[in-house]
């Protein structure tokens, strides 16, 4: 489980990489036979039996993944003894390789999950008031899943500016209704709640103060579609504190 409950890298942020659901499942199978190999890099025979594809069409997808630099490839000869001296041709992911499968994009499915577990646990949170934003950024400075990590921060936003009674609320309900369909709302939130934040010197907005360089930095790495779904789940999010 990743953090927030919301389950594993597989509810990443979108890509700008434009990466296919076809070389994901490629990346994703390397990533598990090169783990099951301690690490180690492995054969595309192995690949392509693990996805049930041949050999050949394994070989050709590896390579292309080598190209885009989301895999590199190495060539070993076995020390067996009796094993024949031709090289073998070995893969494996590259940090790119494993930066690209933390941010693919989630299929339609686990994107509702995603959203509404967020939703679920900004109204648990909303609950609890102020006293459990500490524990809240906790989990979220523990994260390395850009959708999962911005889809936290801006839910801690939201409870920081409530829990202050702060008109910055309202307006940032009206900006977001004006910016219905922009992707970029997320972003003019957090510079709103950023003009908070540079006003206060408490521990809670020093520390989301802190995390709001990674915001920036993993929202960049979202193409428009994963930017658009964040702001539209920031308004749910608004929305739903006009209702409470």
């Amino acid at each position: 489980m990743g953090i927030l409950g919301l389950g594993g890298g597989r509810t990443g942020g979108i890509t700008r990489s434009g990466i296919t659901r076809r070389r994901r499942e490629f990346l994703k199978k390397l990533q598990e036979l090169c783990a099951d190999n301690g690490g180690r890099p492995v054969h595309y025979v192995d690949v392509a039996a693990g996805l049930g594809v041949s050999k050949w069409t394994a070989y050709d997808m590896l390579q292309e993944l080598v190209k885009d630099g989301y895999a590199s490839v190495t060539y070993s000869v076995p020390r067996e003894e009796g094993a024949a001296g031709r090289s073998q041709i070995l893969f494996c992911l590259t940090k790119e390789g494993r930066t690209v499968l933390e941010s693919a994009p989630p299929q339609r499915e686990e994107w509702q999950v995603l959203r509404r577990r967020l939703l679920e646990r900004i109204d648990s949170e909303r609950r609890k008031g102020a006293v459990g934003l500490p524990a809240l950024l906790d989990e979220i400075s523990a994260s390395n899943l850009p959708f999962e990590f911005c889809g936290g921060l801006l839910l801690s936003l939201v409870l920081y500016l409530e829990s202050m009674a702060l008109p910055e609320i309202e307006a940032a309900r009206a900006v977001l209704a004006l910016s219905s369909g922009v992707r970029a709302g997320a972003l003019i939130f957090v510079g709103l709640a950023a003009r908070v934040l540079l006003g206060n010197s408490d521990a809670v907005s020093e520390r989301l103060k802190a995390l709001l360089c990674r915001f920036h930095v993993f929202f960049e790495q979202m193409d428009e579609p994963g930017q658009h779904a964040l702001s539209g789940f920031l308004r749910e999010t608004l929305n739903g504190g006009e209702r409470n």
